[in-house]
């Protein structure tokens, strides 16, 4: 008779099959079997990239947890984080959307040319309530990804402070989710909400970390004026950047200032991937004059493309404007903003700055027809506060000027553009907003119109230093396979 208490276990004989259905369970089911929604709008469908918990309410996703199943559970196995091999699958995470600007130009490019390469990828974003209000637009983005083999997986963005909390669950435990279900041994982050994401996801999944650093971004709030150094946000987005650094396996920088400042950790790969331009759609020459600028169609036209939020001096472009049409008095100015409702503010800086309304025209165009503007131009425009945090920018306008064979006046002390814009000979690198140095970048605006070579020189340099395909997307690969994924 068997004693009390003894395992009942104790004298059975071994048992493959309990083992086998064990190792069953725990398998992940199979990619044919998996299912991506279509998320708010149209049906689902089958795909072998996983699937979006986007059906799967908030609750739940919260029960789950950090640790991947209840209290007292062991967690799933699996290699340790920067531990054990790496698949060749990626889950990206962006706390920015899809349906951006900035994700459209910096982000799907990339992708896109790292799927062609072999890398199975699922993107997790964060769409703005708008952009997903606008159906017809998020349905094509859908399309336009699976098409590209790349597995989307939108989340809503929200904006306040109990919202970001539940950004930062979701997106880790989607994350998770979609690591398992690729599967994925690398998770590639771009900035810090995302890598907060990764880094929860990765202590559930394991795998490897890749942080895409943007920008030391405590700090640049801080320059910004917006957190004061010392204070509560300063202080946790700083102790996060420091934690993403000593934790990753990969580091991507903007600029070789920035990687010289990183502290060196050992076994931690750092690649400098600036902001690149897709070259086959910013070309230097095309047909066509867009209807907005037909009126001043054969003016020279110095032009400025982008967002004037935080960081870009506008009261300085428009004096510089002002200056420059002394010399060049049929000089027009265009400026490419996105978003209708800083119109109002870029014409009272043109007021301000004596420009006649005659002299300027604002409009927004979306991002696949500005090249159409650019190659209209004679130059383009870009004044950014000269703040220690932006030695780590680079700014994606720079390279698609230059792509479209346009010289650049900036500033000094912007990430690398001190190492190649007046070095290489395409274009004017103020030292100051003085009187002197605005003299300066106008006479080279003026003699930029008698330099036969000027604009082949600025697109051989978007070659070398930005062309998506053969920088960006080649870097990235390269740091990939450093990584472990093929």
């Amino acid at each position: 008779m068997a004693r009390a208490g003894a395992p009942r276990a104790a004298h059975r004989p071994a048992g493959r099959a309990d083992d086998l259905q064990r190792r069953r369970v725990r398998q992940p089911p199979p990619p044919h079997a998996l299912r991506v929604p279509a998320g708010p709008h149209g049906r689902g469908h089958d795909h072998p990239l996983a699937a979006t918990p986007a059906s799967l309410g908030v609750g739940r996703r919260l029960r789950v947890g950090l640790a991947g199943g209840r209290a007292g559970q062991a967690r799933p196995a699996g290699p340790r984080p920067g531990a054990g091999p790496v698949v060749n699958g990626v889950v990206y995470v962006s706390h920015n959307g899809a349906l951006e600007p900035l994700g459209r130009s910096q982000v799907l490019p990339y992708l896109r040319g790292l799927v062609r390469h072999g890398i199975r990828i699922s993107l997790v974003t964060f769409e703005k309530p708008r952009d997903l209000a606008q159906r017809d637009r998020a349905d094509e983005m859908r399309r336009s990804l699976e098409a590209a083999g790349i597995a989307w997986h939108p989340l809503r963005y929200r904006a306040s402070l109990a919202g970001k909390v539940v950004n930062l669950l979701q997106g880790a435990w989607t994350a998770a989710r979609l690591a398992r279900r690729l599967p994925a041994g690398l998770f590639h982050a771009r900035s810090h909400m995302a890598g907060a994401m990764a880094l929860m996801a990765r202590f559930v999944r394991g795998g490897r970390l890749l942080f895409d650093l943007r920008g030391e971004l405590a700090e640049e709030y801080a320059d910004a004026g917006r957190w004061r150094r010392g204070g509560a946000l300063y202080r946790a987005t700083a102790a996060l950047e420091r934690r993403l650094l000593r934790r990753c396996d990969g580091l991507v920088v903007l600029s070789e200032r920035l990687a010289r400042r990183v502290p060196a950790r050992p076994g931690r790969e750092v690649e400098v991937i600036p902001c690149c331009v897709d070259r086959t759609l910013f070309v230097p020459s095309g047909a066509g004059v867009p209807e907005a600028i037909r009126h001043v169609a054969g003016a020279p036209l110095l032009v400025y493309s982008g967002s004037v939020g935080t960081w870009y001096l506008l009261d300085e472009m428009t004096r510089f404007f002002a200056r420059a049409r002394r010399r060049i008095p049929s000089l027009h100015l265009l400026m490419l903003c996105p978003d209708p409702r800083e119109h109002p503010r870029i014409r009272q800086s043109a007021e301000r700055a004596a420009v006649p309304p005659s002299s300027l025209t604002v409009c927004a165009e979306s991002y696949e027809r500005v090249p159409l503007y650019l190659r209209a131009a004679r130059a383009g425009i870009a004044f950014i506060k000269p703040v220690p945090s932006k030695r780590g920018s680079s700014p994606t306008k720079i390279a698609e000027y230059l792509a479209c064979g346009l010289p650049v006046i900036v500033n000094e002390g912007i990430g690398d553009l001190d190492s190649f814009v007046e070095p290489r000979g395409i274009g004017a690198a103020l030292r100051s907003f003085d009187d002197r140095e605005m003299e300066r970048g106008v006479g080279f605006l003026e003699a930029a119109g008698s330099d036969a070579a000027l604009r082949d020189r600025c697109v051989r340099v978007a070659a070398e230093l930005f062309d998506l395909e053969t920088v960006g997307v080649a870097r990235y690969r390269a740091l990939y396979r450093r990584l472990g994924v093929a």
